[in-house]
């Protein structure tokens, strides 16, 4: 029951198009799950219920102020670990990739002025 917890925490941190992909899946795989609500104030929530909510404004496949609920509890087990793996996949991508300028600072030698080190004394 934890895994499913966390994947659905992990499915609002999904951007528009990888949730759409989400929503696809499911609406072929398992419709009953998916639960279209009616409008939202355009932010993600989570409902008191076994239904998890999502906000799919930007995923371009329900309006743009459609609220739908996701029984994450009735997924069955073959799709839930096929969606789990995409949702951990794209999340441990994008926290792993670094911009490619970030890349190039980050690996060359930071140049010293010689005034900034300090001289070594002599013993007598």
């Amino acid at each position: 029951m934890e895994v499913r917890t966390k994947f659905a925490a992990n499915l609002f941190r999904l951007n528009g198009d990888e949730l759409g992909y989400v929503l696809q899946v499911l609406d072929l795989r398992c419709p009953q799950v998916v639960n279209k609500v009616g409008s939202s104030n355009q932010e993600l929530q989570v409902t008191n219920n076994p239904y998890k909510s999502v906000n799919t404004s930007s995923t371009g496949s329900l309006a743009n102020d459609t609220e739908i609920e996701i029984n994450v509890d009735a997924i069955d087990q073959k799709t839930f670990k096929d969606l789990d793996r995409f949702v951990r996949d794209k999340l441990y991508s994008r926290e792993t990739s670094v911009p490619t300028s970030a890349a190039a600072t980050s690996t060359a030698p930071v140049p010293v002025a010689m005034e900034s080190v300090p001289k070594k004394k002599r013993r007598r």
